[in-house]
């Protein structure tokens, strides 16, 4: 559908200071570390008082949206992302201002929004996905803000009374006031439970992420201020309409979101693993326009592989379905793009096909529909069903589930998707724990009891302020709920959410100068299904199921009702084959900058109990390892 061409770019800017010279050399190595986010044209302003700079796609308007958007004035923007419903802001906010447009781009409908009204009426009117950096001369502070959910990324750093910010750390860390910094251990601590790293925290000390939904004003004597713009809203108890009712809302909201969605002039593709989300997304499209063609993954193992449920959906729907087929060569030469461009600790197995996927794509489409954030915002994960037995397992003594993944060892080891040792070893670690984090510990690589036998003694005692392994930092509040269920839904949405699932479908869309749009996150769709009353989630015990009912208008019973089954990738055999030689260096590098940081022995252990299929140490062997390829980086 013909309407606008996306604003696909990096942002990059500081603070100028005396005492730093060359702004202009150090802004353009900044933006040159992130031109995959924008690599066909570089715009940049800087004055006595900031440096601003922008990568951008320009593909096929060029002169629309130019940035950075200033004026004469001092008002300064630079943003990344997409604005929904830019068009209707004019004709609600801007139509005095309207002969003053430059061009028809959400770049300029938003620069006049936050000219005219400032950030807290803007940031609570617009819808979409974006982080920007704008300067207001009136009140001379400096304005960095991120999307909703999270989106689009923004890292920051303070220090001298000065700013520094970019979409990426590798960027960042090109001020020469930020190029060597060291681990936050504490961090690191989190990352080998979590496998991403949550809150504020990038894992490097001095570098903070800018939250979701949040703002930061920076006021020209150094001071600063984060303000929540928005918050998930609270899961209503009851329902003012019925259930059917529900479904017919839902239902013409996610259309109006998808409908938007596809507005660009250029190609859009979908995203098609085969599963409700993706497919229904897809149907939905298919009802829109007839141009748009499918992509979808083949695992390397059957258990792994939902290719036949997708081409199931895309010949439901008519739609042409792209199959890009995993082998060694472009999973090892995907390995080598992340390694050598991936900048903070995260582990997601999934990252890998997510990234071959968006490279297989990107030679068709500039833009691609996905089905992010429905299993935050319906409960779809098996997490949700597992919660109502949490305050049992929180009553067993962790040393239960000590004694729970030993005698598990008498199993014989599987590879097999979701096996059932996998399962009952990853529900062990929620044994004692509280059953707010509870979840988080079911997900995890290390338990925070493993990590005592893992880190090398010496390093602990010499970083001891640091190095906690008796509590699960917790980092987020946790609202009051009418269910356990409620507190784990809002805890999903503002953590695992942001800071591991978006973040990995940012890093591999844009490694590959691709947008991707997730319909189940606008804002008006989100806030209407996150008020939906739990047990339209979940249903004697099955998860989405109002949105299973939306889906059963559109696509075969067969698809909507069989088991949910995650994009994930068979590491734990991969690791044994086609990634030992590479893990191998990396885990057992006697120069790596980490390896007084670990027991090698211990490391050793894992990786022959591994590799003799004794254990599966997968999830641990890979967060190991992109932590150290990481921190060879930092030499």
């Amino acid at each position: 559908m013909v309407g606008r061409t996306p604003n696909l770019c990096g942002i990059a800017g500081f603070t100028v200071s005396n005492s730093i010279p060359n702004s202009d050399a150090i802004l353009n190595a900044m933006l040159d570390a992130i031109s995959y986010r924008g690599p066909d044209q570089q715009g940049s302003f800087i004055d006595e008082g900031i440096a601003f700079g922008h990568n951008r796609l320009a593909i096929i308007d060029p002169k629309g949206g130019a940035q950075p958007r200033k004026d004469s004035d001092g008002h300064v923007l630079i943003f990344n992302g997409e604005i929904y419903g830019y068009k209707q802001l004019i004709n609600d906010y801007l139509k005095d201002e309207q002969p003053y447009l430059l061009d028809d781009s959400d770049t300029e409908v938003l620069y006049w929004m936050l000219r005219k009204y400032g950030v807290d009426f803007t940031l609570a009117r617009i819808d979409g996905m974006f982080a920007f950096a704008y300067r207001d001369p009136d009140n001379k502070r400096l304005y960095l803000a991120r999307d909703r959910f999270g989106e689009k990324p923004l890292f920051y750093a303070i220090f001298n009374h000065k700013i520094a910010f970019s979409s990426e750390i590798n960027s960042l860390r090109k001020h020469p006031s930020l190029s060597q910094l060291d681990f936050n251990i504490s961090d690191i601590v989190q990352y080998l439970t979590l496998e991403y790293i949550p809150g504020e925290q990038t894992g490097f000390q001095g570098i903070n992420k800018l939250l979701p939904a949040h703002y930061l004003a920076f006021e020209a004597n150094g001071n600063s201020k984060q303000v929540r713009y928005w918050s998930p809203p609270t899961c209503l108890p009851a329902a003012s309409t019925s259930f059917q009712t529900q479904i017919e809302a839902t239902e013409q909201a996610l259309k109006d979101s998808v409908r938007e969605r596809l507005i660009a002039d250029v190609p859009v593709g979908i995203f098609l693993s085969g599963g409700i989300d993706s497919s229904l997304i897809a149907a939905l499209t298919a009802q829109v326009t007839d141009s748009v063609e499918g992509f979808t993954i083949k695992m390397p193992q059957a258990s792994f592989d939902e290719t036949q449920y997708a081409q199931e959906a895309a010949n439901h729907i008519g739609m042409k379905l792209n199959v890009i087929e995993l082998q060694k060569s472009n999973l090892i030469a995907g390995m080598d793009a992340l390694d050598a461009t991936l900048d903070e600790p995260i582990c997601d197995s999934s990252l890998l096909p997510s990234y071959l996927l968006c490279q297989a794509a990107r030679p068709s489409v500039t833009v691609a529909l996905g089905g992010d954030g429905a299993d935050e915002l319906f409960a779809g994960y098996p997490n949700y069903k597992v919660q109502q037995y949490a305050a049992i397992m929180n009553k067993f003594p962790q040393f239960t589930g000590t004694a729970l993944r030993k005698l598990l060892e008498i199993i014989p080891s599987s590879t097999e998707y979701m096996n059932f040792r996998y399962r009952l070893k990853q529900l062990s670690y929620g044994f004692g724990m509280p059953t707010t984090s509870q979840s988080f510990h079911w997900m995890s690589a290390f338990s925070l009891k493993e990590q005592q036998s893992l880190w090398n003694p010496e390093f602990v005692q010499g970083h001891a302020s640091q190095a906690n392994f008796n509590h699960f930092i917790e980092t987020l509040p946790i609202p009051n709920s009418h269910s356990k269920i409620d507190s784990l839904l809002h805890s999903m949405i503002v953590t695992y959410l942001p800071n591991d699932i978006l973040t990995k479908m940012d890093r591999a869309s844009m490694y590959n100068s691709l947008e991707v749009r997730s319909p189940f996150l606008a804002v008006n769709f989100a806030e209407q299904a996150i008020s939906l009353p739990t047990r339209y989630k979940i249903h004697n015990g099955e998860g989405k199921y109002l949105l299973k009912k939306v889906a059963e208008r559109h696509l075969p019973l067969s698809l909507v009702r069989r088991k949910k089954h995650g994009f994930g990738l068979p590491i734990s055999k991969l690791i044994r084959h086609e990634f030992k030689e590479r893990f191998a260096s990396v885990l057992f590098d006697t120069t790596s900058p980490l390896y007084g940081w670990f027991d090698n022995q211990h490391i050793a252990r894992l990786w022959s109990e591994h590799q003799s299929l004794k254990l599966d140490h997968g999830k641990k062997l890979n967060a190991l390892y992109r932590l150290m390829v990481l921190a060879n980086k930092q030499q």
